[in-house]
């Protein structure tokens, strides 16, 4: 480990920044965030636009995926061929914590001599195990927006990816548990809430802006915990609305448990039609009121005695999710009430502290807007 802490620029002497040609006011903007930093003078690096063609027929992902693998690739075949003994990589949309330069010179001194990849910034599947107080050892992590590769790993990282059928950070999985790779945590980068052109959609990334781990011990044991409050409500063709609703309830129902809240005046959903194991009970909505809060609050009192914490479960994943929640929040403010009436809750386990979160959930589909 490194006794001193030297600047930025003196650790990572080779600096670039990936940009696409069309895209020539992220690099204006790059250049402010470098200065402001302390990053010092930074080489853009042009990048293989994937929409210009050349993508191999048999490429599972998007174009955009494409040319970022080839252009990550080329850089390192670059500093390869330079003999550099590191190369630091940087993608347009990376984003620096305040403070920047001076909690990198802190932590940098901890950072092992022998190693070969390190990250400002991840996706992390598993948690990094700590090494020292702000970095950690990489087990299963993804993003490449802002990492260094080491000569020691040069011609492992061209051999993978220039036969690699996968997106960049997929392959460098293979790299981090060959390798000594490590992040800084909390992050010291994250990406920017835009557009991706890679992913080829919108992105916001918080969780990396929190240096959030979304797998392990951990997180199976809040999966465990939470359940996902789904509204529903029909407007239009009721067979495609319950085969949207069959596949929201089954995406969702794979990590945590799964309550529909039918909306309708009148009862619709038959239980045989729903996905095994999702609870369910019938709450109109405001416009369409009907009974009362007891007869609601007795409909829904089973499902609520199994639900440790409530969650928003498809407000981020699809815009129609998020009509009549107003309801549904009201419904689980019942649910705690019975559950206290019923002395369920233990002291100091008030039903207060179950607030409604939006919580993650893998593999919903992007594009799913409504459910009639």
């Amino acid at each position: 480990m490194s006794d001193s802490s030297p600047a930025f620029a003196e650790f990572f002497p080779h600096r670039v920044c990936i940009n696409l040609d069309r895209r020539p006011e992220r690099w204006e903007r790059m250049q402010a965030r470098f200065a402001a930093a302390g990053l010092g003078a930074v080489e853009r690096f042009p990048a293989v636009d994937g929409r210009g063609g050349g993508v191999p027929a048999s490429w599972p992902f998007s174009s955009g995926a494409y040319g970022c693998l080839q252009s990550h690739l080329a850089v390192v075949r670059e500093a390869r061929a330079q003999e550099q003994e590191s190369i630091l990589i940087m993608e347009d949309d990376v984003v620096f914590a305040e403070g920047f330069h001076d909690q990198f010179q802190e932590r940098v001194r901890s950072l092992p001599a022998d190693w070969d990849m390190l990250f400002f910034g991840c996706l992390h599947y598993e948690p990094p195990e700590p090494v020292a107080p702000g970095l950690g050892r990489l087990r299963i992590s993804f993003s490449t927006f802002m990492y260094a590769v080491r000569r020691t790993v040069y011609d492992a990282f061209i051999f993978l990816h220039e036969r690699g059928r996968y997106p960049v950070d997929r392959t460098n999985i293979i790299l981090q548990k060959r390798s000594r790779s490590y992040c800084f945590i909390p992050h010291l980068a994250w990406v920017e809430d835009s557009y991706s052109d890679a992913q080829g959609l919108p992105c916001t990334h918080w969780y990396i802006r929190d240096s959030m781990a979304l797998g392990g011990e951990r997180m199976k044991a809040v999966e465990k915990r939470t359940a996902a409050i789904i509204p529903y409500r029909e407007t239009g063709n009721r067979d495609r609305s319950v085969r949207n609703l069959r596949y929201v309830a089954q995406c969702y129902g794979q990590l945590f448990s799964v309550l529909i809240v039918e909306q309708n005046e009148r009862p619709h959903l038959k239980r045989e039609a729903l996905p095994p194991g999702c609870e369910y009970a019938h709450r109109p909505g405001p416009e369409r009121q009907v009974g009362t809060e007891r007869t609601a609050a007795s409909q829904t009192r089973g499902a609520a005695s199994r639900m440790r914490i409530c969650a928003q479960a498809g407000a981020g994943a699809a815009g129609g999710l998020r009509r009549g929640f107003g309801p549904v929040r009201a419904g689980e403010r019942l649910f705690h009430r019975q559950r206290r009436e019923r002395g369920l809750y233990a002291h100091g386990d008030a039903g207060e502290s179950y607030q409604v979160r939006r919580v993650r959930c893998r593999r919903i589909v992007r594009n799913l807007s409504r459910f009639g």
